[in-house]
């Protein structure tokens, strides 16, 4: 009977160190596997940090090229409106000359229209 028991509690001994071993392989599996879940979460907010990195440098990229192009718009008009002032400003001035000379024209007219007049009287 005591032979039967020991061999009960070596079977039992062996049972129980096969659930130790089993326990042992399934916390370092588990242990394993989130290591590698670990590192795959890492390589992917690496990746989403490098892309949102990425899109940053694009958008200041673009807001650089709208803010030059705004500049040279700006300029474009400023220059325009130069132009228009300076075609309004010699405008204004040969539309002066026209009226001097019309009215040089009409002062000229009027004597020679005197003098024929007394001429032939």
């Amino acid at each position: 009977s005591f032979k039967v028991q020991l061999g009960l509690v070596g079977v039992f001994a062996d049972l129980l160190n096969i659930s130790v071993l089993r326990q042992y392989w399934i916390k370092l599996y588990t242990h394993r596997l989130s290591q590698l879940c670990l590192k795959k979460i890492q390589a992917m907010d690496r990746e989403n940090l490098l892309r949102t990195n990425l899109h940053a440098e694009i958008v200041q990229e673009k807001e650089n090229q709208v803010s030059e192009l705004e500049q040279r718009l700006t300029k474009a008009t400023n220059q325009i409106k130069e132009m228009r002032t300076a075609h309004e400003t010699e405008t204004n001035s040969l539309k002066k000359k026209i009226s001097i000379l019309e009215r040089q024209q009409q002062s000229m007219a009027s004597v020679i229209g005197t003098g024929s007049k007394s001429k032939g009287d």
